[in-house]
């Protein structure tokens, strides 16, 4: 129930992942209005779905409603 909608994302809670699935990819991205993501691969059933996810650790301050939050692709 804790999902934040912002540009068509769905931004889900970060407390609420399960890390045995998610690997810290190298992959950065940078958005003009929101900052810097980092992504993760997601690993299920051995099979990897590389940067299926990313996080804004530190976004710019409009967009702290998404901090910390994970959205999928």
């Amino acid at each position: 129930d804790d999902i934040v909608k912002a540009e068509g994302n769905f931004y889900f809670a970060g407390n609420s992942k399960k890390d045995e699935y998610f690997q810290k990819s190298n992959k950065t991205s940078y958005c003009p209005y929101k900052g810097t993501a980092n992504y993760y691969d997601v690993v299920v059933n051995n099979q990897t779905n590389n940067a299926a996810c990313w996080c804004y650790a530190d976004p710019k301050n409009e967009w702290n409603h998404i901090k910390g939050r994970l959205a999928f692709w």
